[in-house]
């Protein structure tokens, strides 16, 4: 497998030793390509539990194997991923902007996603029940006469 970046990019991701391919801390993960694409490979998502898996064998094993190549010629933040098959066949993903990002904002239904792994992982987790309150109320933001609404959720 195969990581093709901007020679700036390359630089930053392999050009740092192994904490891009086995990170010690969650902030660290969360910011280490390697290690993110061999979690999305192992795992089939990205979430707060699968980077907080920071000693998967089976994750960092592949994260081993990721090369990664410069390109000058790639646009700045624009990286691609080649997955080598066991069949023989390549697939190649380009991205260019990162989902979240200015260009490609995150849809309604990505933002539910990402705020329901956010409670069922916070220190004191949500409920499913307060959270289907809170998307409730954010749902009607423009309507509530205040944000206590809001608030009572996470006030336990």
């Amino acid at each position: 497998m195969t990581i093709e970046a901007d020679p700036a990019g390359h630089s930053d991701q392999f050009g740092r030793g192994p904490a891009k391919r086995r990170p010690t801390q969650v902030v660290e993960a969360q910011f280490a390509q390697p290690f993110l694409v061999a979690t999305a490979l192992v795992h089939g998502k990205v979430g707060i539990a699968e980077v907080d898996g920071l000693g998967d064998a089976s994750v960092l094993a592949l994260s081993d194997r990721i090369a990664g190549v410069a390109r000058d010629q790639r646009p700045r933040g624009s990286l691609s991923i080649t997955v080598q098959r066991t069949d023989g066949r390549s697939v190649t993903v380009e991205a260019s902007d990162p989902i979240g990002s200015p260009a490609k904002p995150l849809t309604n239904a990505q933002l539910e996603t990402k705020f329901r792994d956010c409670a069922r992982n916070a220190v004191q987790p949500l409920s499913d029940e307060s959270v289907d309150g809170v998307l409730a109320a954010i749902g009607r933001l423009e309507t509530l006469p205040d944000a206590q609404e809001l608030m009572t959720a996470f006030a336990g």
